[in-house]
């Protein structure tokens, strides 16, 4: 059975949403189950994969179901509609991965992985990348981008507060493969020049 003919035996409120799951998936990338907000998405998704699968690859994207991280995501192998991301925006979501492969030790004894932003900034400032950090502006900018992709979530409050919980999601494993991190650490040992890191990093680490 093609994807047309299964769509068309769908119900009309699954109709509506399998439109919802795809525009949710080529806008966020990333679909979480741990996510409150993106459960009843992973959950139709799931069911429904080879549905998915087929529809996709007509218009050219790939959908990966990555079970062991509860984890559904899409990607276009040609690399087009991709977001290039800015030095700092790297940066942060580097060291947010950082700290998520940091504490994958004590997932088992908590629901979620955290960390605060004080945390991150000590981490970024510890770098010695740069001599301070970018203003609450920026930062929250970035923060909320991050949010926006299922990267990571606040728990309550706001994003400029030292103290404030941030769920860190498995997304940012997907988000930031090893060889990048492997390139971020030949950058801050070695002092290679940030253009040459641009070139290289952003080439592989974009959210789609």
């Amino acid at each position: 059975m093609s994807w047309s003919e299964e769509y068309k035996e769908l119900l009309e409120r699954d109709k509506q949403m399998f439109s919802d799951c795809i525009n949710k998936l080529l806008a966020q990338n990333y679909i979480v189950f741990q996510k409150e907000a993106d459960k009843p998405y992973y959950r139709f998704i799931d069911r429904y994969a080879e549905l998915f699968e087929d529809y996709l690859a007509v218009t050219g994207w790939n959908i990966e179901f990555v079970k062991s991280m509860n984890l559904i995501y899409v990607y276009n192998p040609t690399g087009r509609n991709r977001r290039m991301l800015t030095q700092n925006q790297t940066l942060f979501l580097f060291i947010l991965r950082i700290i998520y492969e940091e504490r994958q030790k004590d997932i088992s004894l908590a629901r979620h992985i955290t960390t605060t932003n004080e945390e991150i900034h000590e981490k970024y400032l510890a770098l010695k990348i740069k001599n301070r950090l970018p203003n609450a502006d920026e930062y929250g900018k970035i923060m909320k981008l991050f949010a926006s992709y299922s990267l990571i979530n606040v728990k309550k409050g706001c994003w400029n507060h030292p103290q404030e919980p941030i769920i860190l999601y498995p997304s940012i494993l997907i988000a930031i493969p090893v060889h990048a991190v492997e390139t971020y650490f030949k950058w801050i040992t070695e002092g290679i020049e940030s253009e040459e890191v641009e070139d290289e990093i952003f080439d592989e680490n974009e959210v789609d």
